[in-house]
């Protein structure tokens, strides 16, 4: 599928086969919607990723450029700000109530598909010095358009949490703009207001920021769009929808229009997926194949326990960790030829042993102390082994 995807775009670039949906058909209108063709850069920049087989950015690298010059094709004002969109947030509920700026979606989307095409022509030894200037353009065009100070574009969940998962947050801002989104969940009692484009942000947006809590609650709630009420409502699949037949948006479906109502959204999860095993767990790949590891356990979430293993290419990485009593333990695996940097958040840095030994801020057997983070976690670094 991947192969005749690179296969059948048009001579100008623009792709035939179309995400959400395999067609031939040219005019399909997301055809011309970047926040849903970025699949083409994603796929393929993430299987890389996975198992640090530079193949899949080979096999998909010319095809590549020719679609972002497609898009880049459609800036034909100059102003660096691609804006056409078809879908908006689709079935997030700030969506349907016509709460965001659907250009501000596509913008930062074909900013960040630049940005990953720029990582994989770096990783193969690919020039990308003219798409770099370029990109740092349309960094700026962002800037001047959306950034409001203390939120982007607005104050919406989906709005901030892209603005932080896609890299177009300055570091001086990524506060201000992570209390904008924590303050917009609080502000919907704590439910979900995105849709298949912003719920995946917000899960990666929010776990970067160890807003664990946050995440857990909006997730388990039995309110109405959380992943918690379709639990309760029966459901065995992720819905398209965030509420069940007959309520707000299914309730004007008829028949010729039902299957939009497929039941079967599994995109709806990927950022949910994402952060139980990079987050709660706290086992994500610091490079290509999982050559380095990053390990950080989600303690803020204020769960007792947590056990995660993650099948790698190289073997199984395990974080099982738990806090009973007040007291912290953390078993942590590292895939044989991999290297990992062991994260220790700070509210349970204190009086740490390993196997008995004292390591506060020291090295131990198998781990050598490399010192606190921004975020005052102490940080250690180790090899292979449990």
């Amino acid at each position: 599928f991947m192969k005749t995807a690179y296969q059948d775009i048009t001579a100008e670039g623009q792709p035939f086969t179309v995400v959400p949906w395999p067609s031939t058909d040219i005019a399909t209108n997301a055809g011309f919607d970047i926040t849903w063709t970025s699949a083409y850069f994603v796929f393929h920049y993430e299987t890389y990723r996975q198992t640090g087989d530079r193949y899949y950015i080979d096999m998909a690298y010319d095809s590549l450029v020719r679609v972002f010059d497609y898009y880049r094709s459609l800036d034909t004002n100059g102003d660096y700000l691609f804006t056409g969109n078809v879908y908006g947030d689709w079935l997030g509920y700030d969506n349907h109530e016509n709460k965001l700026d659907r250009g501000f979606l596509t913008a930062p989307y074909f900013y960040y598909c630049g940005v990953l095409l720029s990582q994989m022509a770096e990783e193969t030894g690919r020039d990308h010095a003219e798409l770099d200037e370029y990109l740092a353009h349309m960094y700026d065009a962002i800037q001047k358009n959306d950034n409001m100070g203390t939120y982007f574009s607005t104050e919406t969940q989906t709005a901030n949490a892209m603005a932080l998962d896609l890299g177009i947050v300055p570091s001086s801002q990524t506060g201000d703009i992570v209390q904008a989104l924590v303050e917009a969940v609080k502000n919907a009692d704590t439910t979900i207001r995105t849709g298949v484009l912003g719920t995946k942000s917000m899960y990666d947006a929010l776990s970067m920021a160890n807003e664990h809590k946050t995440l857990l609650d909006m997730t388990v709630t039995p309110k109405k769009c959380s992943f918690g009420y379709m639990l309760d409502n029966g459901a065995t699949t992720l819905w398209e929808y965030w509420d069940k037949v007959g309520e707000t948006f299914n309730s004007h479906l008829t028949d010729d229009v039902g299957a939009y109502d497929s039941q079967n959204h599994t995109m709806m999860g990927g950022g949910l997926v994402t952060w139980m095993y990079n987050g709660l767990g706290g086992i994500a790949a610091a490079s290509a194949g999982y050559r380095d590891i990053t390990f950080r356990p989600g303690v803020e979430s204020g769960l007792e326990r947590v056990d995660c293993s993650l099948e790698t290419v190289r073997g199984t990485a395990v974080s099982n960790w738990s806090v009973l009593d007040g007291a912290f333990s953390w078993e942590v695996t590292v895939p044989v030829n991999a290297s990992a940097e062991i994260v220790i958040p700070a509210e349970a840095a204190e009086d740490l042993t390993e196997s008995g030994r004292d390591v506060f801020e020291k090295d131990g057997d198998g781990l050598t102390y490399i010192g606190r983070n921004e975020d005052g976690d102490c940080v250690y670094a180790a090899g292979s082994g449990t």
